[in-house]
């Protein structure tokens, strides 16, 4: 996803979801909702994070660029999207595994070169698509060996979208929303977490069309 596309999730997941801010990615927004969009986009302009969208990032690339960044703006949080996209180009051997394993050693390395935390997205392997509602676990992972090896926690939106009637209704009711169909409660899945609990279902909230992650409560 390219920097403006992110930039403007970013903004519409800040906005009030009574003024239907989704409306503005498919095209159909008014003068008033743009004239609130361009407001909140003022407002956090000056929040200091920062997009690269380079794409096809090799491994030796993304570290020094990581460093260079995190020297000249002192980066707290780096937030990767996603694993199986970098390039290693046999640094790591040809065997797809070592490659991902690799990979993952060098991330971690860097996380603790810089004392900064690493937020790594990777993807599923195909086993988890024939059954949807299955809930998502470590041998998920797509190249898994690597990544349970090099994370110090490993966490799963599970999306719960096989609930009953009455659990939708408090969900709106919760959360003010005029759609139940697009708000649904869902659970952040603790599978691996080195220095504390794991196998935790943590309750979340997620609103689709607004982006957006928030507690239950």
């Amino acid at each position: 996803m390219k920097q403006d596309q992110l930039f403007q999730r970013i903004i519409i997941s800040e906005m009030k979801r009574t003024l239907f801010p989704w409306e503005i990615i498919k095209g159909t927004q008014n003068e008033i909702l743009l004239q609130k969009f361009n407001e909140k986009a003022e407002s956090i302009k000056n929040v200091p994070f920062f997009i690269d969208d380079t794409g096809s990032l090799n491994i030796n690339t993304l570290l020094k660029r990581a460093a260079y960044n995190h020297k000249k703006y002192n980066i707290s949080l780096i937030v990767i999207d996603y694993l199986q996209l970098i390039a290693a180009k046999g640094k790591f051997g040809e065997n797809k595994h070592n490659e991902i394993s690799g990979i993952c050693e060098a991330i971690k390395g860097m996380a603790q070169n810089l004392n900064a935390p690493v937020i790594l997205l990777s993807q599923l392997n195909r086993e988890s698509d024939k059954n949807p509602r299955e809930r998502p676990r470590l041998s998920h992972l797509r190249d898994s060996g690597g990544i349970e090896a090099a994370g110090n926690v490993v966490i799963f939106p599970f999306l719960k979208e096989d609930k009953e009637p009455e659990q939708e209704d408090l969900i709106v009711k919760k959360q003010g929303a005029s759609d139940k169909s697009k708000c649904f409660q869902d659970c952040l899945i603790i599978a691996k977490n080195r220095q504390g609990r794991a196998n935790v279902d943590v309750p979340i909230m997620f609103d689709r069309p607004m982006f957006k992650f928030m507690d239950v409560n």
